[in-house]
């Protein structure tokens, strides 16, 4: 499985035409491949599909690989206690009825591979585009939606609003795990 590329932390926000700006979501990193059959990995390799059924279909192609955010929304937010009870509970009866009163939602940031081909090296920009075509958004799948440039202006709206922050992209960055074109 992929590493996930991760952001580097940065203490403030800019605002340049050549990059994108997205919402930080409050949950936790997942990769989902659909690479002979369905799986789903935390960032750290761990395999935990089976807590997730909601994930268990996902509407894209096959020998696709996504990468995202898992996240919980309560009282119209992303509630990261309850996304976390959903990660560590494996007792299948208990997934079950926590798919029922804490449904997850996966919001997709990234294209990874498409169809079988490995898309890591074309720019962000590109495999934004791929992934438009690509997911099929439902009730547990979606995509992160960006502006392009106005890191200081959306910091602002998601520091007044509570939220967790913000993810600063290079357009044209490829995937690659631990680089500077996030931060």
């Amino acid at each position: 499985m992929l590493k996930p590329m991760m952001a580097q932390k940065a203490d403030t926000s800019f605002d340049d035409e050549r990059t994108i700006v997205e919402s930080k979501m409050d949950g936790f990193r997942l990769l989902l491949s659909t690479v002979d059959c369905v799986k789903a990995y935390t960032r750290h390799g761990n395999e935990v599909t089976n807590r997730f059924p909601e994930l268990w279909t996902p509407p894209v192609p096959a020998d696709t690989i996504l990468d995202r955010e898992l996240i919980v929304i309560h009282e119209g937010r992303p509630d990261f206690g309850k996304v976390m009870k959903r990660l560590m509970t494996q007792d299948s009866g208990k997934v079950q009825q926590l798919t029922r009163t804490h449904p997850v939602q996966y919001v997709v940031f990234d294209l990874l591979q498409h169809r079988g081909q490995r898309v890591t090296y074309l720019p962000l920009m590109e495999r934004k585009t791929l992934l438009e075509e690509t997911l099929q958004e439902d009730d547990s799948f979606s995509r992160i939606r960006f502006v392009e440039g106005n890191g200081t202006g959306l910091f602002q709206a998601t520091n007044d609003a509570g939220l967790e922050g913000i993810v600063i992209k290079r357009k044209y960055s490829i995937y690659e795990v631990r680089h500077r074109s996030w931060a």
